[in-house]
C-alpha cells in the first residue's frame, strides 16, 4: 500500500500579501470595536506578521476607530465607520506595506495632525483639546500617518512598511 501524499501547504507570507484588501464597516457603536481591531490583528497574522507587529497595528485601528466613535458622531446618530485595509508592495525591494484607511462622514475635527509632532493643532479650542493621545500613539507605531477632513468626512491613512525578512522568519 502506497503513502498518500499530503497537498502542500500554500504559503502565506509575502507571497500573497500583494493581492489582499479587506473593507470593515461598523456603526458608531464603542461594543464594536474591538471587532474591527480583531479582525485587523488576524489579517495581520494571517501573512505571519511578528506577534509585537500585529499588536501595534491592531492598537493603531483601535485607537482609530474608537475616535471616530466618540468624536464624528453624536451618541444617538447611526453614523458608520468604514477601515480599509489592504498589502501591496513597497517602493524598496522585498518591502510590502500594510495601509489601513479609517473612514468617517461624521463631523469634521477642527484642525490638523502634525505628523512626526506629538500633537493635535487646533483650529478652535474645544472638546478636542485634551485629546490627542490615540493619535501619538498611531503616529509613534506606525511609520506613514496621514490625516485630513473633507466634504465627505474625515480621513485617516496609516501604513507599516514590513521588510520580506521580518515577514518571512528570516534572521
Amino acid at each position: 500500500m502506497g503513502r498518500r501524499r499530503r497537498p502542500q501547504r500554500q504559503r502565506r507570507g509575502a507571497d500573497a500579501m500583494s493581492h489582499v484588501e479587506i473593507t470593515l464597516e461598523i456603526k458608531n457603536r464603542i461594543e464594536d470595536v474591538a471587532l474591527v481591531g480583531t479582525c485587523i490583528r488576524n489579517l495581520a497574522r494571517y501573512h505571519q506578521l511578528p506577534e509585537e507587529c500585529c499588536f501595534e497595528i491592531e492598537l493603531c485601528v483601535v485607537e482609530a476607530v474608537t475616535n471616530c466613535v466618540r468624536h464624528a458622531y453624536d451618541a444617538d446618530h447611526d453614523g458608520l465607520v468604514r477601515v480599509r485595509a489592504r498589502f501591496r508592495r513597497g517602493p524598496r525591494p522585498r518591502e510590502h506595506v500594510l495601509e489601513v484607511r479609517v473612514h468617517d462622514r461624521g463631523r469634521a475635527i477642527p484642525g490638523c495632525w502634525a505628523p512626526r509632532s506629538g500633537r493635535f493643532r487646533f483650529e478652535e479650542q474645544g472638546e478636542f483639546e485634551e485629546g490627542g493621545r490615540g493619535m501619538f500613539l498611531i503616529d509613534s507605531l506606525m511609520d506613514d500617518v496621514c490625516f485630513h477632513s473633507d466634504e465627505e468626512g474625515n480621513h485617516l491613512s496609516m501604513c507599516k512598511r514590513l521588510q520580506m525578512a521580518a515577514i518571512e522568519g528570516e534572521t
